[in-house]
């Protein structure tokens, strides 16, 4: 990939990472309330 192409498809990259983060502490929080 070229870093065009990587900019252009970065707030695509960008949201996948940030709701990945957010439901992987989601799901700490909920283990953790859990236990």
């Amino acid at each position: 990939m070229t870093y065009e192409q990587v900019m252009h498809q970065w707030p695509r990259v960008e949201a996948t990472l940030l709701a990945l983060l957010a439901e992987g502490s989601h799901l700490q929080d909920s283990r953790k309330r859990r236990a």
